[in-house]
């Protein structure tokens, strides 16, 4: 399992020399992005865009019908770059509550940065 912290790694060398050589590593959650925009242009659909994390190797997108209610992912963006996403098959009218979480990967295991804040919108 892999978590947040610092570790160090000590290699010895096999030949029999003794030789040691000590590497550390750090493991830290990536910094948290923001929703700065969250629109719903069409019917069934809203479009989010959030800052970019530069040490992100993606997002995910969490909504849910109440604030304080269970939510769900709706999407997992896979490239640390992109910066925008439109969640479609929503229910007309609804109100929406939408989180973004920026991660990053390490041996295989995803580390998430804390939630965005929350962002409310109806969709069309």
């Amino acid at each position: 399992t892999v978590g947040v912290g610092k570790v160090n790694i000590i290699c010895t060398a096999k030949d029999g020399s003794g030789k040691k050589a000590t590497f550390a590593l750090t493991v830290k959650k990536p910094d948290k992005t923001a929703i700065t925009s969250i629109k719903s242009k069409s019917k069934k659909t809203v479009e989010l865009t959030w800052k970019e994390v530069s040490e992100a190797d993606g997002y995910e997108i969490y909504a849910a019908t109440s604030k304080n209610g269970s939510y769900k992912k709706v999407a997992t963006i896979k490239k640390g770059s992109s910066t925008s996403y439109t969640v479609k098959k929503l229910k007309s009218k609804q109100k929406y509550y939408f989180k973004v979480k920026a991660y990053v990967t390490v041996s295989k295991e995803k580390i998430y940065s804390s939630d965005s804040g929350t962002k409310v919108i109806k969709a069309k």
